[in-house]
């Protein structure tokens, strides 16, 4: 009887440890150091014509030297454009990517983006980079103005007259 009565408290005293160890021993502790990509560098021109096509080298690093950095967002003021690295590539710390862009109309735009790490956590977006778009002259050929390039005495005459 005695016996029955150790074992009893031994069974109940293995029950009650289980169930308290149970949670513990499952509950799987992930440490997450990562710290997101930093802003990207953007580089390229700083003027240009509307109508033209110019190309921006950004540059992507990682704080944690990660090689995982997946998608790319690029503002360029009057559109957004979103870039991945596809076929489940990624992009290596210190990639530079070449990034074209045509604005359809003259004014002062920022250029900024930022990208995504493995982890999907965002960069901050970069600085602007400042670019101005000038209206593109149009070439005029007309019958006049070539008549005026073969007769440049007269054209220095109507350019007095009229004061330009």
């Amino acid at each position: 009887m005695e016996v029955e009565k150790n074992m009893k408290k031994k069974i109940v005293g293995i029950l009650v440890c289980t169930l308290l160890l149970i949670p513990i021993l499952s509950t799987t502790v992930v440490a997450d150091d990562n710290n997101p990509p930093n802003p990207p560098k953007i580089e390229g021109p700083t003027s240009g014509k509307i109508g033209e096509t110019y190309t921006y080298e950004i540059t992507l690093t990682d704080p944690d030297q990660d090689d995982v950095m997946f998608n790319l967002e690029v503002d360029f003021g009057d559109e957004i454009i979103y870039l991945d690295c596809g076929c489940g590539k990624s992009w290596q710390n210190g990639t530079v990517i070449a990034v074209s862009h045509k604005w359809k109309n003259t004014g002062s735009y920022g250029i900024t983006a930022r990208v995504e790490d493995a982890s999907g956590e965002w960069s901050e977006w970069s600085d602007p980079l400042s670019v101005s778009m000038l209206k593109s002259k149009p070439y005029l050929n007309t019958p006049f103005l070539q008549f005026l390039e073969n007769h440049p005495i007269l054209f220095q005459l109507l350019q007095r007259f009229l004061h330009l």
